[in-house]
Protein backbone atom coordinates (compact mmCIF):
# COMPACT_ATOMS: atom_id res chain seq x y z
CA UNK A 1 0.00 0.00 0.00
CA UNK A 2 1.44 3.43 -0.88
CA UNK A 3 2.62 5.61 1.98
CA UNK A 4 -0.06 8.26 1.51
CA UNK A 5 -2.83 5.64 1.56
CA UNK A 6 -1.31 4.07 4.68
CA UNK A 7 -1.29 7.43 6.48
CA UNK A 8 -4.89 8.13 5.42
CA UNK A 9 -6.01 4.71 6.65
CA UNK A 10 -4.35 5.29 10.02
CA UNK A 11 -6.13 8.61 10.53
CA UNK A 12 -9.47 6.97 9.76
CA UNK A 13 -8.71 4.02 12.06
CA UNK A 14 -8.11 6.17 15.15
CA UNK A 15 -11.34 7.65 16.56
CA UNK A 16 -11.24 11.45 16.93
CA UNK A 17 -7.89 11.65 15.11
CA UNK A 18 -7.38 15.10 13.67
CA UNK A 19 -3.88 14.82 12.17
CA UNK A 20 -1.36 12.11 11.33
CA UNK A 21 2.12 13.05 10.11
CA UNK A 22 5.13 10.97 9.11
CA UNK A 23 8.20 13.05 9.92
CA UNK A 24 11.98 13.16 9.76
CA UNK A 25 12.94 14.27 13.26
CA UNK A 26 16.55 15.21 12.51
CA UNK A 27 15.60 17.38 9.53
CA UNK A 28 12.44 18.62 11.31
CA UNK A 29 10.57 17.86 8.10
CA UNK A 30 7.04 16.54 7.59
CA UNK A 31 7.28 13.89 4.88
CA UNK A 32 3.56 13.02 4.64
CA UNK A 33 0.49 14.21 6.51
CA UNK A 34 -3.24 13.63 6.59
CA UNK A 35 -5.55 16.05 8.37
CA UNK A 36 -9.24 16.19 9.17
CA UNK A 37 -9.11 19.89 8.25
CA UNK A 38 -6.45 21.84 6.40
CA UNK A 39 -3.66 23.09 8.66
CA UNK A 40 -1.07 25.83 8.03
CA UNK A 41 2.55 24.86 7.53
CA UNK A 42 3.43 26.36 10.92
CA UNK A 43 1.16 23.81 12.61
CA UNK A 44 3.07 20.92 11.03
CA UNK A 45 6.44 22.53 11.77
CA UNK A 46 5.53 22.96 15.45
CA UNK A 47 4.20 19.38 15.71
CA UNK A 48 7.39 18.00 14.17
CA UNK A 49 9.54 20.15 16.48
CA UNK A 50 7.68 18.91 19.58
CA UNK A 51 8.20 15.33 18.40
CA UNK A 52 11.91 15.94 17.86
CA UNK A 53 12.30 17.49 21.31
CA UNK A 54 10.29 14.79 23.10
CA UNK A 55 11.90 11.83 21.33
CA UNK A 56 15.43 13.13 21.01
CA UNK A 57 15.95 16.51 22.66
CA UNK A 58 16.27 17.71 26.23
CA UNK A 59 13.00 16.04 27.25
CA UNK A 60 14.32 12.71 25.97
CA UNK A 61 17.59 13.23 27.84
CA UNK A 62 15.69 13.95 31.04
CA UNK A 63 13.55 10.85 30.47
CA UNK A 64 16.58 8.59 30.12
CA UNK A 65 18.00 10.01 33.36
CA UNK A 66 14.74 9.68 35.30
CA UNK A 67 14.06 6.13 34.12
CA UNK A 68 17.69 5.02 34.28
CA UNK A 69 17.95 3.89 30.69
CA UNK A 70 20.53 4.63 28.03
CA UNK A 71 18.06 4.90 25.13
CA UNK A 72 15.79 7.76 24.15
CA UNK A 73 12.09 6.98 24.50
CA UNK A 74 10.46 5.25 21.50
CA UNK A 75 7.13 6.99 22.21
CA UNK A 76 5.84 10.14 23.84
CA UNK A 77 2.42 11.52 24.77
CA UNK A 78 1.76 15.21 25.30
CA UNK A 79 -1.42 16.94 26.44
CA UNK A 80 -1.48 20.16 24.44
CA UNK A 81 -4.36 22.64 24.19
CA UNK A 82 -6.98 20.09 25.28
CA UNK A 83 -5.91 17.35 22.89
CA UNK A 84 -3.29 14.64 22.92
CA UNK A 85 -0.26 14.60 20.68
CA UNK A 86 1.25 11.14 20.25
CA UNK A 87 4.71 10.42 18.87
CA UNK A 88 6.02 6.98 17.84
CA UNK A 89 9.59 6.55 16.61
CA UNK A 90 10.44 4.08 13.82
CA UNK A 91 12.09 0.97 15.27
CA UNK A 92 15.08 0.89 12.89
CA UNK A 93 15.46 4.54 11.94
CA UNK A 94 15.44 6.82 15.00
CA UNK A 95 15.02 9.88 12.78
CA UNK A 96 11.60 8.80 11.47
CA UNK A 97 8.41 9.02 13.50
CA UNK A 98 4.65 9.17 13.32
CA UNK A 99 2.92 12.07 15.03
CA UNK A 100 -0.81 12.16 15.76
CA UNK A 101 -3.18 14.74 17.17
CA UNK A 102 -6.26 13.20 18.77
CA UNK A 103 -9.14 14.48 20.87
CA UNK A 104 -8.76 14.76 24.63
CA UNK A 105 -11.25 11.93 25.26
CA UNK A 106 -9.66 9.48 22.79
CA UNK A 107 -8.22 6.08 23.75
CA UNK A 108 -4.47 6.76 23.89
CA UNK A 109 -3.45 3.10 24.26
CA UNK A 110 -5.48 2.06 21.20
CA UNK A 111 -4.14 4.98 19.17
CA UNK A 112 -0.53 4.13 20.09
CA UNK A 113 -1.11 0.47 19.17
CA UNK A 114 -2.48 1.51 15.77
CA UNK A 115 0.47 3.85 15.25
CA UNK A 116 2.98 1.10 16.13
CA UNK A 117 1.36 -1.29 13.65
CA UNK A 118 1.29 1.37 10.94
CA UNK A 119 4.92 2.28 11.60
CA UNK A 120 5.82 -1.36 10.89
CA UNK A 121 3.94 -1.08 7.57
CA UNK A 122 5.71 2.19 6.73
CA UNK A 123 9.12 0.61 7.39
CA UNK A 124 8.24 -2.09 4.84
CA UNK A 125 7.04 0.51 2.31
CA UNK A 126 10.18 2.63 2.69
CA UNK A 127 12.44 -0.45 2.54
CA UNK A 128 10.73 -1.62 -0.67
CA UNK A 129 10.85 1.80 -2.38
CA UNK A 130 13.52 2.49 -5.01
CA UNK A 131 16.31 4.76 -3.64
CA UNK A 132 15.14 7.82 -5.61
CA UNK A 133 11.57 7.47 -4.33
CA UNK A 134 12.70 6.98 -0.74
CA UNK A 135 15.00 10.01 -0.87
CA UNK A 136 12.92 12.40 -2.96
CA UNK A 137 9.20 11.73 -2.94
CA UNK A 138 6.54 14.40 -2.84
CA UNK A 139 5.61 16.20 0.31
CA UNK A 140 1.89 15.51 0.50
CA UNK A 141 0.44 17.28 3.53
CA UNK A 142 -3.17 16.16 3.21
CA UNK A 143 -4.43 19.59 2.23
Amino acid sequence: MPLTVTIQALRRAIPDCRVIAFVDLSARLVLRAEAEHSQPQEFYDALCLRGALLLGGQAAAASTEVFGTDQAPPEAVLLHEGRFELFVRAPRDPDEALCAVIGGEADIAAALAAMRATMAEIVEIVDAAPPAAAAGGSQDRGR
